[in-house]
């Protein structure tokens, strides 16, 4: 059996714990939380957040509003982590092992790319 597909008692515990912790930032700043599927070629936003790494925050939201107009809420803002939850969810990573699929570099998207 490949030992990165085996099954780590670990993750459902800390998924747990990440959504009690999400939970209970939005209970105490009285937010309200919502999701909105697109099929994976279309989820360009979530595609361009967790792969684009080589562009400011400034740059990422004005592509975004750019290119993909109806996915975008008006309010959208990238702001980086308060130092309480990232180090929260450090330790809580830490605790995990890697998987090598993990490990792997993702492609970056197209979005205001030229074609090569």
């Amino acid at each position: 059996m490949n030992p990165d597909a085996s099954f780590n008692p670990q993750e459902p515990k800390a998924r747990a714990a990440v959504c009690r912790k999400f939970a209970e930032i939005c209970l105490d700043n009285d937010l309200r939380h919502f999701s909105q599927w697109f099929p994976g070629k279309e989820n360009d936003v979530s595609d361009a957040l967790s792969r684009d790494d080589d562009r400011s925050d400034e740059e990422l939201t004005s592509l975004l509003y750019s290119h993909v107009p109806s996915q975008m809420p008006s309010h959208f803002k990238i702001v980086p982590l308060p130092n309480e939850i990232l180090s929260w969810l450090t330790a809580l990573l830490q605790s995990l092992t890697v998987k090598k699929q993990l490990r792997e570099r993702h492609k970056r998207t197209k979005i205001g790319r030229s074609p090569d």
